[in-house]
């Protein structure tokens, strides 16, 4: 009995979650390369900025711990 009611209460959102994903799934299939390469080119890229971040912040800590020790 209580399974009817879980099924009742949430079986038309499981069933639009359900759709909703093969809907997206088949935008996605009509993604261009140019497109697909463009956003890994850009996700590189942001990769290696935030890499450059993180080294020049650990730099500025490391100089301001070395001044403090002398």
């Amino acid at each position: 009995m209580k399974f009817r009611e879980i099924a009742r209460r949430y079986g038309s959102r499981a069933a639009l979650a359900a759709a909703m994903t093969t809907v997206a799934a088949s935008a996605l299939a009509e993604v261009p390369e140019e497109v697909k390469a463009s956003i890994t080119s850009a996700g590189k890229d942001a990769a290696i900025l935030g890499g450059l971040v993180l080294a020049v912040i650990v730099g500025i800590f490391g100089f301001k711990w070395l001044r403090k020790a002398l």
